[in-house]
């Protein structure tokens, strides 16, 4: 029973944080704008670029911790409609813009 339960709590937890950009193109900012500082964190934090068949680009950061287990950052541009109906669903944590 003691080998059940040690297997059972060695898992590392993973969270997964995802990021809508609202306006601008995160990936083509402006200095002193807002969102390229999203931009800058992802490019000097070497993030993936993962771009869909619908041609919509997300920024990956995977944040690897021993005692909390993994963080992902998924940023991905989109429209404000899109992103409060995903808000609503529960498939977004944070809307910037």
């Amino acid at each position: 029973m003691s080998v059940g339960l040690g297997v059972a709590f060695t898992k590392k937890k993973e969270f997964t944080v995802n990021i809508a950009v609202i306006g601008r193109n995160h990936l083509v900012g402006l200095p002193g704008d807002s969102v390229s500082v999203i931009r800058s964190f992802l490019q000097k934090n070497n993030s993936s670029i993962k771009t869909d068949k619908d041609g919509s680009v997300e920024r990956i950061l995977s944040v690897p911790d021993e005692k909390l287990g993994n963080t992902t950052y998924v940023s991905a541009d989109m429209s404000w409609n899109r992103s409060m109906v995903m808000l609503k669903r529960g498939n977004l944590n944070l809307v910037h813009g």
